[in-house]
């Protein structure tokens, strides 16, 4: 029987990178399509001095980390122009809010996203050094003042990312009390699970919902919809990486700065490692500060301290398991699999962009070449496959009504059985992301 799994196992693993390779030129059609759509998804929006990338076809919303994911594909088809504006725009957002929000729309500007907005100054001025140092002294006091907005503490900030532990901070928001009682009516037809509530409960949840949200996984049950009680590992790493990336900054500017970033990332790193890394699961995770334990749910925050090189080499090697949950034949997930009676879109099932390119990134910067190919692979079969034919062929529109779902398109979410995640809510035609990854992992493994 074992044989027999094994040559089961040999001749798919044969048929699949045949695939990839006979494929090649398709590969290589869509990235020259996507080349060429760059320009038919850009947007406008009247609190932004800037044309932007926009991210899906129906909006013109900017959104905050997307455009991380999606500049690495602008940046490799060498539109610095359409890179710049998005950072640009996002210098403006700092310098009149004091933070990056969750996006130009109405309900998105009282709480932010992930912080990636350092990251993608540095990739930018790394590829494009001729934009010139006064650009990238501008970009810089933009990143310090958005890190102020993170991690700062007393009266005057504008959102409490404060924890029990110094230095480690957690998601929060800054809506008002009405904003958040008003959430458990705005959503409950998607939590059918959902016992009512009194106003002072509302509030609570209103505020782990909207501190979801700026997790970028909304909704999740990451989280067991507590989010402010965690100490969440990825938004951690990535203050981390602005630390490193602060003393980046200061050498090529020639700045002697206030702060002492080497010791600062230094004891970021000790304390993620102290209160984010699950010594009996050989996990990097979340900590629940209220009930003083380890997140019991995985999901793809793991993959940051592997991705901007926290771990440890024998942290390393306990991710190659430790990921296990989360891998599926197309792709990783972005949690571990939970039955619930609700829909979530980052859950067990939901393969997206951004997770793909982080978990490959974390196994090749520690050496996994084998591991990161196939991800990186495994996600460009997928946006092929759903590129030709699109699966499923129709979609509920928001109106209720049964859409023919076209090909030659790319899609915001896909799932573990190889299809367009329709879950939550019919997924988007999308450039964004979706072709940002595609671009990177198409250059890495197939240029």
């Amino acid at each position: 029987m074992m044989y027999k799994f094994f040559i089961t196992c040999l001749l798919g693993a044969f048929s699949y990178f045949f695939f990839v390779e006979k494929s090649n030129s398709s590969f290589s059609q869509i990235d020259q399509i996507i080349a060429e759509r760059w320009d038919d998804y850009i947007g406008q929006h009247e609190s932004l001095p800037l044309p932007f990338t926009i991210s899906l076809e129906e909006q013109s919303h900017f959104y905050y980390w997307d455009v991380f994911f999606t500049n690495k594909g602008l940046i490799l088809h060498k539109r610095f122009d359409l890179a710049k504006n998005n950072i640009d725009n996002f210098i403006y957002e700092i310098q009149t809010f004091g933070y990056i929000p969750n996006a130009t729309a109405s309900w998105g500007y009282n709480r932010s996203q992930p912080p990636y907005f350092s990251m993608m100054v540095r990739d930018f001025y790394e590829a494009n050094p001729a934009v010139g140092k006064k650009w990238l002294k501008k970009a810089y006091l933009a990143a310090l003042k958005e890190y102020h907005f993170w991690t700062a503490t007393g009266p005057d900030i504008i959102e409490d990312h404060s924890t029990p532990v110094p230095g480690l901070q957690r998601y929060s928001h800054h809506a008002s009390e009405e904003e958040l009682a008003s959430v458990y009516d705005g959503i409950k037809h998607r939590f059918p699970n959902l016992k009512p509530m009194k106003e002072e409960e509302k509030i609570k949840f209103g505020a782990d919902i909207i501190a979801e949200c700026a997790t970028g996984m909304d909704f999740t049950w990451r989280f067991d919809q507590r989010c402010t009680d965690f100490i969440a590992v990825d938004l951690n790493a990535n203050l981390y990486q602005y630390e490193q990336n602060f003393i980046w900054f200061e050498e090529i500017l020639g700045l002697g700065g206030e702060n002492d970033w080497a010791a600062m990332a230094k004891n970021r790193k000790k304390l993620i490692n102290t209160y984010c890394w699950d010594e009996q699961r050989q996990v990097f995770t979340d900590y629940d500060f209220v009930n003083k334990r380890y997140n019991p749910n995985r999901s793809f925050g793991m993959f940051l301290p592997f991705f901007w090189n926290i771990a440890s080499e024998q942290q390393a090697q306990a991710l190659k398991t430790a990921y296990l949950p989360l891998q599926s034949d197309w792709g990783i997930t972005a949690t571990e699999h939970i039955e619930v009676d609700y829909n979530l879109q980052w859950d067990g099932d939901a393969i997206w962009p951004p997770v793909q390119l982080l978990a490959e990134g974390a196994f090749r910067n520690y050496g996994e070449e084998e591991i990161a190919r196939n991800i990186g692979l495994r996600y460009l079969k997928l946006i092929n496959k759903n590129y030709v034919n699109p699966v499923p062929e129709q979609y509920t529109g928001s109106e209720g009504k049964a859409h023919e779902r076209p090909s030659g398109f790319l899609w915001e979410k896909y799932n573990t059985q190889g299809e367009i995640n329709d879950k939550d809510y019919a997924a988007h035609q999308m450039m964004g992301w979706s072709a940002g990854v595609y671009v990177y992992f198409f250059y890495r493994y197939m240029s």
